[in-house]
């Protein structure tokens, strides 16, 4: 009886040693940003997942654009990992990583991501699905939405790689509603803090639409009340990539399975509608609003790799300022690495710099010369100069 209690003993103090490292506590990572990504967390070592080398360059490009305040953030569509999450105040001259966590910028256009999910999930609806619009694609007046045949026939494909505001403000009236745009909204973690193994940051906000009009202002993006992080962004592009699947991010090299098993992951939208969303953000860089990306790109680099993604823009916020967004994927061409999802978001008060694709350039440089080509970085691009399109 002895020797069994003797093993049973042994036996115990064994999984106390196994269990003698125990897991980072759940942070707020606006407190390690703050802090400048400290090493320690209330007495906890913390080991970060972050590219250094990635982020070290980012820095550069940051300060080199002179923007009021500019934010990127970087997730590796394959394992999950933040690899970058960095901003800086060009005003204050300091870095301010917050940017790229915190929800103080409208989200703009980049919600027509989540309308396409919502709307391509019905069953009467596909890329081709069109409606007629009069007046610009940048406004939405209420003679706009009124139901009738005149003017342009535009479909949802090309509305998307046009950024056109009446035209989804429109879908979205005529095959959805106020609630199925919200819980859409929800599945992708707006009004939820966002699943981060053993952290958590502020959430993004998706109001309720509470009249027709406001419900159209939500489903095309066009207002100041939708709210979200870049990070959240380049999350919404990592869901896309990943089959329509949302799973935990990580920010922390230990893995902690009884953490990790409190967040589960979730389909939010079906493959053949990831698919369809695959090829109008496609479109977007190749005939839409951030189609320099392809254009003035030296032929290897189109070759090579593959990549789409959104635009928006938008005049509010904290600071105050208009923002111009990018959110985007990138991967190399028939392959089974599904890349990375980035988000730029750059905020001017007064006068722009750069515009977003200027920065996501530098990203996809950056990408084809350490990732794929394995070189270091070069242009590749047929000209510098600055941007003229969104």
């Amino acid at each position: 009886m002895s020797k069994l209690l003797l093993i049973l003993l042994f036996i115990s103090c064994s999984k106390e040693t196994i269990k003698k490292s125990p897991p980072p506590p759940t942070v707020n990572l606006h407190e390690l940003a703050e802090a400048h990504w400290p090493q320690k967390y209330k007495d906890k070592d913390l080991e970060y997942v972050f590219d250094k080398q990635l982020i070290g360059y980012l820095r550069k490009v940051l300060v080199d654009s002179k923007s009021d305040h500019i934010a990127v953030s970087v997730i590796d569509n394959n394992t999950g990992n933040v690899l970058a999450a960095v901003g800086r105040d060009n005003k204050e001259k300091k870095d301010d990583d917050n940017l790229a966590l915190k929800p103080f910028s409208p989200a703009a256009s980049l919600i027509k991501v989540i309308t396409s999910a919502d709307l391509l999930e019905k069953k009467e609806v596909d890329p081709d699905t069109a409606t007629f619009f009069r007046g610009r694609k940048a406004t939405l007046y209420r003679y706009q939405l009124k139901n009738d045949k005149r003017g342009r026939r535009v479909n949802l494909h090309s509305a998307f790689t046009s950024s056109n505001n009446v035209v989804f403000a429109k879908l979205a009236a005529q095959y959805s509603d106020p609630m199925s745009l919200f819980e859409t909204a929800e599945n992708f973690y707006f009004n939820k803090e966002l699943p981060i193994t053993n952290a958590k940051v502020d959430e993004s906000y998706f109001p309720v639409p509470e009249t027709n009009y406001m419900f159209a202002e939500l489903a095309s993006g066009l207002n100041k009340k939708t709210m979200m992080s870049p990070l959240h962004a380049s999350y919404i592009m990592f869901g896309i990539l990943n089959h329509g699947i949302l799973t935990p991010l990580k920010i922390f090299k230990e893995e902690v399975k009884k953490a990790a098993s409190q967040i589960t992951s979730k389909k939010v939208i079906s493959e053949a509608s990831v698919n369809e969303l695959l090829k109008m953000m496609k479109s977007v860089v190749t005939v839409g609003t951030a189609r320099s990306l392809t254009r003035k790109a030296k032929r290897k680099i189109n070759n090579v790799l593959e990549f789409g993604g959104k635009t928006g823009r938008m005049t509010g916020g904290v600071p105050y300022g208009t923002r111009d967004w990018l959110a985007f994927y990138v991967k190399k061409r028939n392959s089974n690495d599904k890349g990375w999802s980035v988000a730029v978001m750059i905020n001017n008060e007064e006068r722009w710099t750069v515009r977003p694709t200027f920065i996501a350039k530098k990203v996809l440089e950056y990408y084809y010369s350490e990732i794929v080509n394995k070189d270091k970085v070069g242009n590749v691009w047929k000209k510098k100069e600055k941007e003229k399109n969104i």
